[in-house]
This record gives C-alpha cells, structure tokens and sequence, in this order.
C-alpha cells in the first residue's frame, strides 16, 4: 500500500499543505450517472485512466450494479470510499492528492450517491 500511495504522490504531484483545487467557471457537475463520469473524464482520467488498469467507469458501474460497495455504498456517501477520495475527508486517500477538488465539483456527486447511486 505504501509503495502505491507514493507512486500516486510522484505520478500526480504533491503539496505542502493542502488546498481546494477550484475549477474556474464550474458550478459543478449534475448529481447523476452522468455527472460522475464527467468528473472522472475531467479530473480523474490523467492519473487513472483505463490503460493503466483502472478503468473508473467500469468499475464504479460494476460496483453500483452489484452493490459490492467497494466504490460506492448506494444511499450513504459518508460510507463511500468514492466520496472519500473526492471529498478529502480521509488525506492518506484524498484524489487528486494535490489537493481538494472546489465543493462545487465534488457536492454533487455525494448528492447523487446518497439519491441510491442510479445509472441511469
């Protein structure tokens, strides 16, 4: 896990401290299926995307699918590993580990988790 998280660290860049990461001229994204993709695509794909093995679509449609809860527990973000990473509420898993990504990024995707996660 050490030997992971400091290759996350190198491969995506640190802080000192920590910070918001604004997005400039966002209001956010929709709390949907949708919306979670689009934050994958915009702030997530440049560290995960699917050739390096982690395919963030995927595998979080699988996991709702299933109700595996490995990602997402449908209807609980405050128990989603997801929302953890996103949100900054846990640093040692913090995404982006550069820094907190703006409440008006990451509000919504916690909306559409605790609405039960729907993929449609």
């Amino acid at each position: 896990m050490r030997t992971w998280w400091l290759l996350m660290l190198t491969a995506c860049g640190t802080g000192d401290k920590v910070e918001e990461t604004a997005v400039p001229g966002s209001s956010g994204f929709d709390p949907s299926w949708a919306g979670a993709q689009q934050l994958f695509d915009t702030h997530c794909l440049s560290c995960h995307p699917a050739t390096t093995g982690l395919d963030l679509h995927a595998a979080v449609a699988d996991d709702v699918a299933t109700g595996a809860g490995r990602y997402v527990v449908a209807g609980d973000s405050e128990s989603s590993p997801l929302w953890e990473a996103i949100a900054g509420t846990s640093l040692s898993n913090m995404m982006p580990p550069s820094g907190r990504l703006d409440a008006s990024v990451t509000a919504p995707i916690g909306q559409w988790i605790d609405a039960g996660a729907s993929l449609e």
